[in-house]
């Protein structure tokens, strides 16, 4: 799957973003919720029209002196998964755990979904990161971080599940550094070295 830096920016209640390595895609909304949603169906709607630009990697947008300029003045960064639009049904065979399978058909029927919406609703969620904490508090930590952009470097980061916006520390740092409290924040642990 496909991931984009988007560069976001916060005015007067509502957020709008840029993709650097898409021209042209761009959008908005008025949470950061909406606003994952929104560029993910725009980076969609890009690609329906044309060829898939190669993404750039989170150390080149970090060099990049346009980027550099927007997340000093403010900006932060979000990754955005290209998740397919296709919306044909198509039959697919799992397999899981009897009781999660259970626990999975009683809220279905709790919430008057079948079992396979419920597990494609579950399923776009997750890719979009909807249910998880994790991409708010990067995103927060990545903002708040941004006031002092010269000492953070996101180029000290290595992504491991970027559809979850997580980052791994690559240096081992005392538990009071910046980027290990980020680290932390996220569920992930230093790397070691």
């Amino acid at each position: 799957m496909a991931h984009y830096v988007a560069i976001v920016h916060a005015e007067d209640g509502a957020y709008g973003a840029y993709f650097p390595d898409v021209p042209g895609c761009i959008t908005s909304a008025d949470t950061l919720e909406e606003l994952k949603a929104s560029a993910n169906e725009a980076l969609a709607l890009w690609v329906e029209d044309q060829a898939l630009p190669e993404a750039r990697s989170l150390d080149e947008i970090h060099d990049d002196p346009d980027i550099r300029a927007d997340l000093t003045s403010g900006a932060f960064l979000m990754i955005v998964p290209l998740v397919d639009l296709d919306a044909r049904t198509v039959r697919a065979n799992i397999t899981m755990e009897a009781g999660l399978l259970r626990s999975i058909d009683e809220i279905a029927k709790e919430r008057g979904l079948t079992r396979s919406g419920l597990l494609a609703q579950a399923a776009r969620k997750e890719l979009l990161g909807a249910t998880t904490q994790e991409p708010d508090a990067v995103l927060l930590a990545i903002q708040n971080l941004n006031a002092n952009f010269e000492a953070f470097s996101i180029s000290e980061y290595e992504p491991t599940t970027i559809s979850g916006q997580a980052f791994k520390v690559k240096k081992r740092r005392s538990s009071s550094h910046p980027k290990t409290k980020l680290a932390k924040l996220i569920g992930e642990r230093p790397a070691k070295g």
